[in-house]
């Protein structure tokens, strides 16, 4: 199965499994895979690690503080402290990026 960066929304790790939430579906994709593995394959710029479970697309962010981001759909995924300045960072740098 090939996805493109646009229609993965956040990843969510489930045990062995990965979640991949996608805009517009209902039910989320089911992938045994690590989330460091997927990670890994995916472009830095947009995707940031928010905590050991989360993956989060930039392009879906809406709002994003120290401990929660808010994603376009208006789910909430807690930001863990080792990830704080990573995910910030990522946000400020992609947004700043394009206002330029």
């Amino acid at each position: 199965y090939v996805l493109t960066h646009k229609e993965i929304f956040y990843v969510e790790a489930c045990g062995h499994d990965l979640l991949i939430h996608r805009p517009l579906e209902q039910k989320p994709l089911n992938f045994r895979m690590t989330l460091n593995n997927l990670y890994d394959q995916l472009p830095h710029d947009l995707f940031v690690k928010c905590h050991r479970s989360f993956l989060v697309n930039i392009l879906y962010v809406r709002r994003i503080t120290r401990e929660m981001i808010t994603m376009a759909d208006g789910q909430e995924i807690s930001v863990g402290k080792q990830y704080r300045d990573l995910a910030g960072s990522t946000f400020d740098r992609y947004y700043q990026g394009i206002n330029v």
